[in-house]
């Protein structure tokens, strides 16, 4: 029959927080491995012990490689981050310069179009005076052909 001391020194129910209690040997892992012609099985049997502390090992090499690719992938993204973060503030900017060119652009057509109905409005005037610069084209063209059809002289 078990009692609570002889669970305690084959590591059943041993507690988390007791340092004096080991490891207990669980036994073997068997690893079978027929005999030709006879039916039995030899089983190699190597100790649980070494089982786990290769397995510890192994752990913890894993660990250490898992650590220095997420460092590594980490660096990688914080380094990605910030270009983006960079080329994000320069589409900003260009963006910015882009619709402060539209909008000086558009004052720019305003200030001509602005000037050209400016230009149309006075352009009656100019038109007046156009017509008057024919009317008196065309009195000195008569004067000139009465002078030459009279032969007088000019001076």
């Amino acid at each position: 029959r078990e009692t609570p001391e002889t669970l305690r020194m084959s590591g059943v129910g041993a507690q988390a927080d007791d340092s004096t209690a080991e490891l207990p040997d669980l036994g073997t892992i068997p690893s079978p491995v027929p005999v030709e012609g006879s039916g039995v099985i030899k089983v190699d049997v190597p100790t649980t012990r070494f089982l786990l502390d290769d397995l510890e090992k192994d752990a913890a090499k894993l660990a250490d490689s898992i650590s220095h690719v997420t460092g590594s992938l980490s660096s990688n993204l914080n380094a990605l981050t910030v270009i983006a973060s960079r080329y994000s503030d320069v589409h900003k900017m260009a963006v910015d310069d882009v619709g402060k060119t539209v909008d000086q652009s558009i004052d720019s057509m305003s200030s001509l179009m602005v000037g050209c109905e400016q230009i149309s409005e006075n352009m009656p005037p100019v038109e007046k005076l156009i017509e008057q610069l024919k009317m008196v084209k065309d009195t000195l063209s008569i004067l000139e052909e009465a002078v030459d059809a009279a032969d007088v002289p000019l001076s």
